[in-house]
Formats: C-alpha cells, structure tokens, sequence
C-alpha cells in the first residue's frame, strides 16, 4: 500500500461529485445484502480508468480482492494491492483510478451510528488504511460468509467483529512492547517456514513465556493462531488470484498437503478452498487463467 500527498489543486475550488445512498456504487454489483444498518457488497470493475470524484452517504470499508486500484483526495492518495483494505467516513469526497481490468471489491457501508458503541473513528484520517492481519482477517471472513451462508446470524455476528477489529481499543496497542511488530513481521513473511518459540523469542530478547503473554495482549491471539492467519490470507489472495494449482498454494505456502489447507482454511473462513474459488468465479471476482 503507497501512500502520498500532495497540494490543493486551488485553495476553495468548488468540487462536484456524485452522492452514492447506500449499496450503489461506480461497477458493476453481481452480488449484494443489506442488513440492519450496514449492506455488503462485490463490486467489479470490467475495465482500467478512472472514476469520477464521488462519496457514499454511510462510512465504507472497501477491501480490493482483486487488481489494483488508487484511492484520491485533494490532499492525498493511495495505492492497494490485492488483500489490503481502508476505511472511508460518511460523505468524504474522492475519487478512484482502477489500474488493471477486471479488478473487483468487497464493500461494506455501516451506518455506525446503530452499528458502533461511540465515536469509534476519532482520531483517524478520512482516508485511513487497515493494516492489521487482525482486521483483514475479519473482513475475509465476513466476505467468506457473504458469499456462501445465508444464515443471517452469522453474517451480523462477523460484521460486528469486522467493526470491532476495524475500530479497535488503541490502548491495547499503544500499551505493547516494541518488539511486538517485529515478531509479527518475520511470522507474515515467513509464514511458509519452520519457526522455533525459543528463537522468536530470543530475536526479541525476551523469556518465551513473556513473549507468548504479551503477543497474545497485543495481536489478539496466539502466535500459532497468528501464522495460521497469515497464511490463509495468503492462500485466499492467490485462490482469487486465479493462477495456481491448489496443490502448488499448498506447497509455497508452507501447508504439509492439500488436506492440511482445506482443514485450516475451512476453520478459518468457514468453507474449503476449493469451493471458495468456484464460489468466487461464479460471482465474477476470481481470475480464471
């Protein structure tokens, strides 16, 4: 994700763009659910270009699941790839340039007001990035299900822990240790390798017991749990992806067969990956090579 900024084009110029109501959107939507005060939809986009300066009438989450696009303000603009995800509030003016054809997104608009208990967005951006695996993982589960379960249940209970990983308490951050991120950096780049406990946590300079209390305050789960997250995400990224064999994701992605995916796959998301794919391609967001 590439974030820059740059000068006003005019101090005051006016701007127009188009007021987007809820669950409308610039691309095509093969699929849509509204809910008690939040809809989730697949946006898809056939070709690249740019779109023009708009705003959604609720607060968005937009996660890209495939192709690259630019996100742009009058002061700011930012690039995703495939599997990142940023925040946008109610009425906020931008426009978008999609880079590549066949780009498609999982949108979620929240009226926060019913959904959220407080001002769960001061002190972030009007454009703000959601880096976390803790709150990528929520949004692919929830994807996950609103692809494929019509049990409504499940569907309102993994949007509110999707707000919730999205608005997180910041204490719990700002209160964690400063090696905390750099064991969660060497797990999602090396998701596919055989890590010790002991020399994670000789790395970080700490007894393994304090490293497993503090990871699990900070990150939300444990370190096992973390790695298995990470790459799922991964797995799921190249499934819609559309270029690999299950079996070649299974062997790069440091999985021992095919059957030890599917089980952590299916724990994580709530379906096999096979299935996921087929249900993907059918609504048109997963690349067929």
């Amino acid at each position: 994700m590439t974030l820059c900024t740059h000068e006003h084009s005019a101090a005051g110029e006016p701007h127009r763009h188009r007021l987007l109501t809820d669950g409308e959107y610039l691309g095509r939507v093969p699929a849509a659910r509204t809910g008690c005060g939040y809809s989730l939809s697949i946006v898809t986009h056939a070709r690249s270009g740019d779109l023009p300066s708009h705003a959604h009438d609720r607060a968005f989450i937009c996660r890209l699941l495939t192709g690259g696009y630019v996100s742009r303000t009058r002061d700011s603009e930012m690039e995703f790839s495939p599997g990142e995800a940023a925040f946008h509030p109610e009425w906020f003016e931008h426009s978008d340039a999609i880079l590549s054809p066949k780009a498609a997104f999982f949108g979620i608009q929240l009226d926060l007001e019913r959904i959220a208990d407080g001002p769960v967005t001061r002190g972030m951006s009007a454009l703000s990035a959601l880096p976390s695996l803790d709150q990528r993982h929520a949004i692919d589960r929830l994807a996950c299900a609103f692809l494929a379960s019509d049990d409504e249940l499940v569907i309102d209970s993994l949007l509110y822990e999707t707000v919730a990983a999205a608005f997180p308490d910041r204490a719990r951050a700002t209160d964690s240790p400063g090696w905390v991120p750099g064991v969660a950096d060497r797990l999602t780049e090396e998701s596919h390798s055989v890590l010790s406990l002991v020399e994670l946590a000789a790395e970080a300079g700490v007894h393994a017991t304090t490293l497993t209390r503090h990871f699990r305050n900070a990150m939300g789960c444990s370190i096992g749990e973390f790695r298995q997250r990470v790459r799922a995400h991964k797995a799921l990224c190249r499934l819609l992806d559309g270029r690999d064999a299950i079996s070649s994701i299974c062997l790069d992605e440091g999985y021992s067969d095919q059957a030890h995916l599917t089980r952590e796959f299916g724990k994580l998301f709530g379906l096999p990956p096979g299935r996921f794919r087929d249900i993907a391609a059918r609504h048109d967001i997963a690349n067929r090579h």
